[in-house]
């Protein structure tokens, strides 16, 4: 019978290897959602030049509004001009000089001072601010005299109804439409004639008397209206 031979402490095991357990994994943190970013930190990263001219570009923004308001009507961001009806007066016509300066008004007192009668046909209408304007002629148109009239009434209804008044209306008329909205031309005996129009607010009146022939009277009347016409419309 064969014997085994036991080393002491019985007989030898080799080792077992354990198991190793999965790493456990990483737990995150409870994270709260994303907040926006405050002014001040978005400020803070803003470029300094950004952040310098960031309140000047506002500004121009809100402005804006403030400078249309203020434009002109041409739309080029000009003041509005206003003008008044010695703006209208001829200063410089070649064979005529102007006999004194304008004379201009806004009440009834002043205007009654000028023409001296028949002041109440243009108050009634609501007339509020007049020049009137005599010239001489010289050279070829010696001895004539010419007026110009200019009335601004505070509408445009009122000039149509100035213009309309039996008061002033000649009786015998002739159309003239190369000026204003409605204009007509009428005699002065023996050598005059007299060309009176509206336009927008305006009432205008041009009275030419002994001039060399009517049909020169005529001639100066239309020059003259034309001119004042084209100051009204420029």
């Amino acid at each position: 019978m064969q014997s085994r031979s036991i080393a002491p402490g019985g007989p030898s095991r080799s080792p077992l290897a354990l198991p190793r357990r999965p790493p456990a994994p990483l737990r995150s943190s409870p994270r709260s959602a994303p907040r926006p970013a405050s002014p001040s930190a978005l400020a803070a990263v803003l470029p300094t030049a950004f952040r310098a001219a960031l309140p000047v570009a506002l500004w121009a923004i809100l402005a804006l509004p403030l400078l249309g308001a203020g434009c002109g009507g041409d739309g080029k961001g000009t003041a509005p001009v206003l003008l008044h009806p010695q703006d209208f007066l001829p200063t410089q016509v070649s064979g005529w000089e102007q006999a004194g300066a304008p004379q201009t008004g806004t009440t009834d007192a002043e205007l009654q001072a000028v023409i001296n009668g028949g002041y109440e046909i243009y108050t009634r209408h609501g007339m509020k601010e007049f020049a009137i304007a005599d010239y001489a002629g010289s050279g070829a148109q010696a001895g004539a005299v010419l007026r110009v009239s200019i009335y601004e009434m505070t509408t445009a209804q009122g000039a149509l109804d100035l213009y309309d008044d039996g008061d002033i209306r000649p009786s015998t008329i002739e159309a003239y439409p190369a000026v204003g909205e409605t204009a007509r031309l009428s005699p002065i005996i023996p050598t005059g004639k007299a060309l009176d129009f509206v336009r927008a607010r305006y009432y205008a009146k041009i009275e030419i008397s002994n001039a060399v022939s009517p049909e020169e009277a005529r001639n100066q009347a239309e020059f003259f209206a034309g001119n004042v016409d084209q100051e009204m419309t420029r």
